[in-house]
């Protein structure tokens, strides 16, 4: 991750998620093509990651 992702995380957050956020699955988001989604618990709060495939 950047060093400049995120700039409301502090470093502790940021630690958190990179932690979590890539174990588990990611669901499709529905009526979007190439679009999924996960919702996970950071800092005692939900966080949802939306995982986008773009191409060139």
């Amino acid at each position: 991750m950047p060093d400049n992702a995120l700039k409301g995380f502090n470093s502790s957050l940021k630690k958190q998620l990179i932690e979590i956020a890539y174990r588990g699955e990611f669901n499709p988001v529905p009526n979007r093509k190439n679009v999924w989604q996960k919702c996970i618990e950071l800092n005692g709060k939900p966080f949802t990651i939306h995982a986008i495939e773009t191409k060139n």
